[in-house]
C-alpha cells in the first residue's frame, strides 16, 4: 500500500533522514518509534509532502507520489494528524471538521461524513457549536483525528497522538486508534509511548538519528532486550524502571 524507499530529507544543509525504507500494507497498523530528534516526525512530513528538501521514492498503491503537494497526497487517500493537533481555535468544532473535507465538493457527502464522525465521537457532537480552542486536550486530540477522517482516507498518519495527555486519556486514544484500524483504515503511528504503540501495532520500526536500525513484528520488538533498554524503560535485568 505505502512503500517508502531510500528516503532522505534535509533541514537546510543538515540531513535529517538518511535513506530509510519502510512499508505499510493494506489494513496494517505500523508504528515508528525512537527517541526525540530521531527523525520520526520528519518521516511523516516527507511522506505527505511537507518537506521541501527530500529525495527517494514514496509510493502509494504503486503510484509514485514523491513530488506530490500535500493536498494531492490527501486526495490520494493519505491524511496526517500532526503533532500538537493544529486545530483552528477560533472555529467551532463543526467548522474544524468541515475543514477536513475541503477537497470534497459534494455537500451531501460532507454532511453524511460529518454525521458519521459525530456518531464515532459523541462528545464532539455535544460540542459542535463550541470553539475548538475551548476544548480539553483530549477533546482537541479527538477533534484532530476526526478532522483527518473527514477526508475519508485509506491511510492515517498519526504524529505523537498521546503527547501531553493524562494517562487515562492516553489509553482512550490508543483504543480509538485500534478501532479506526479495525474499521479498515491503514495506520502509520509515530509515538513516544513506545510500549503502548507496540502493544497495538502489527509491526514496528525503530529510528535512531535518521537511520532505521531495527524492524520487525511488534511483539518481537516488545521482547527485544535492546529495544526494551533503549526505548521501553527497562533495565539490564529486563525490569521496568
Amino acid at each position: 500500500m505505502l512503500s517508502v524507499q531510500n528516503l532522505r530529507a534535509w533541514y537546510g544543509n543538515v540531513e535529517a533522514i538518511h535513506g530509510i525504507n519502510l512499508e505499510v500494507g493494506q489494513g496494517e497498523l505500523v508504528t515508528l518509534i525512537g527517541s526525540n530528534g530521531a527523525g520520526k516526525s520528519t518521516t511523516l512530513k516527507s511522506i505527505v509532502g511537507l518537506m521541501k528538501k527530500r529525495a527517494g521514492g514514496i509510493f502509494f498503491h504503486d503510484q509514485d507520489i514523491s513530488a506530490y503537494t500535500p493536498s494531492s497526497v490527501l486526495a490520494c487517500g493519505i491524511a496526517l494528524v500532526p503533532e500538537g493537533r493544529w486545530i483552528f481555535p477560533e472555529l467551532t468544532v463543526e467548522e474544524n471538521l468541515k475543514m477536513g473535507s475541503f477537497l470534497q465538493r459534494n455537500r451531501r457527502a460532507v454532511a453524511i461524513t460529518l454525521e458519521e464522525q459525530f456518531e464515532r465521537f459523541p462528545i464532539l457532537k455535544e460540542r459542535r457549536r463550541q470553539k475548538g480552542g475551548t476544548l480539553s486536550g483530549g477533546e482537541q486530540q479527538m477533534l484532530a483525528i476526526s478532522r483527518a477522517l473527514m477526508a475519508n482516507p485509506k491511510m492515517l498518519l498519526l504524529d505523537e497522538p498521546s503527547l501531553g495527555l493524562a494517562p487515562q486519556l492516553v489509553c482512550n486514544v490508543f483504543s480509538l486508534i485500534k478501532e479506526i484500524n479495525d474499521s479498515g483504515i491503514s495506520v502509520l503511528l509515530v509515538e513516544q509511548n513506545s510500549t503502548m504503540a507496540l502493544s497495538i501495532a502489527d509491526r514496528g520500526y525503530v529510528l535512531s538519528t535518521g537511520k532505521m536500525i531495527i524492524q520487525g513484528a511488534a511483539k518481537d520488538l516488545l521482547n527485544d532486550p535492546k529495544v526494551q533498554k533503549a526505548y521501553l524503560g527497562y533495565n539490564d535485568a529486563g525490569e521496568g524502571i
